[in-house]
């Protein structure tokens, strides 16, 4: 019993550790940590990370921790957005520095330490930037009211919180996808400014720490509610989503398969009868032609093959074009 209790932790343990390990590939990260989500759930990972919290701002819900930044001693402030209360920003100070020779060196180790971990930065009006696909990071000096100087860091995401765009492989801050001849899709989509999908007959939604949607209902036109379940692979990209309408006794289960390039190469739909008996298939293949300047097509050559148990598998292509457009653009 003991070997079995002590078996049953270990996997525990492991299963914790992995889950911990797990991060958000579409979002600014902090030394690590994805820099988005609810204040509660940022500060029990910072707490995690060793910082220590001194402070929340009440007006707007910033929260203040000291702790180590790459292994020196500094304050950290975490930024809030004051309508979705979700975390935006992260903003470090380091210092005081007395002499510009130790500003100068502590600026030089950072600078490395964030290329290392970022890529390159670029030198502009006397600050060092580095403007990524999910954010910015901006290093620069500041003197504090006695003429010290200080070094400051910050973070800024730019990506939504909530994934509902990005699992359907679109890039950016997406506000409305309309697209023509749409397949298995709806034909006008749309967005708010955190990433969520704006549709009303889509309710008790159940999101994850990193804002990709786990489960829903569906409101169905003839009354009752259908049930959706998402599943994704290890890089958050959607492997499943399956719909199931017990009342109709009717499941639909899409598969999704991608690129290198995080596209959707290949979808397939099955549909089931209450008998778990494949009623009808579709596969769906893209060929993308064209893409607009944040890598979304807008010319897409769909290889569609379609099948029922009354006829033989019919293939057709489809030409689909779409249009995108972003919050960033209003």
């Amino acid at each position: 019993m003991k070997t079995v209790w002590l078996l049953f932790t270990l996997l525990l343990t492991t299963a914790t550790v992995c889950a911990q390990q797990r991060t958000d590939p579409r979002s600014l990260s902090f030394i690590g940590m994805p820099l988005e989500g609810l204040p509660d759930s940022v500060s029990a990972a910072l707490v995690r990370m060793g910082f220590t919290p001194w402070g929340t701002d009440e007006d707007n819900g910033d929260l203040n921790f000291r702790g180590n930044f790459y292994g020196i001693r500094s304050k950290l402030l975490i930024g809030c957005d004051e309508d979705s209360k979700l975390v935006t920003s992260a903003y470090v100070t380091i210092g005081p520095y007395r002499t510009k020779e130790a500003y100068d060196r502590n600026l030089r180790y950072f600078i490395m330490k964030l290329q290392k971990d970022y890529g390159t930065f670029t030198l502009r009006s006397g600050a060092y930037f580095n403007i990524g696909d999910y954010g910015l990071i901006k290093v620069s000096g500041e003197d504090n009211e006695t003429g010290i100087k200080n070094i400051k860091v910050f973070f800024f995401n730019t990506s939504p919180f909530y994934k509902d765009a990005a699992i359907r492989g679109l890039n950016g801050n997406v506000m409305e996808v309309a697209t023509t001849n749409p397949v298995a899709e709806e034909a006008v989509e749309h967005f708010d400014r955190q990433g969520r999908l704006v549709q009303e007959e889509l309710t008790e939604r159940q999101y994850d720490v990193y804002g990709y949607l786990l489960t829903a209902k569906m409101k169905e036109e003839k009354g009752g509610y259908s049930t959706l379940v998402f599943t994704y692979d290890d890089n958050y990209r959607l492997k499943r989503r399956t719909l199931t309408n017990t009342e109709a006794g009717i499941r639909y289960v899409n598969e999704y398969t991608w690129d290198d390039d995080d596209e959707i190469t290949m979808q397939t739909q099955k549909v089931f009868d209450k008998n778990n008996e494949c009623v009808m298939s579709l596969i769906l293949k893209n060929q993308y032609d064209k893409r607009d300047s944040k890598y979304n097509w807008t010319q897409n050559t769909l290889k569609l093959t379609y099948w029922d148990p009354k006829s033989e598998s019919q293939q057709t292509p489809v030409l689909q074009k779409r249009t995108v457009s972003y919050w960033e653009d209003e």
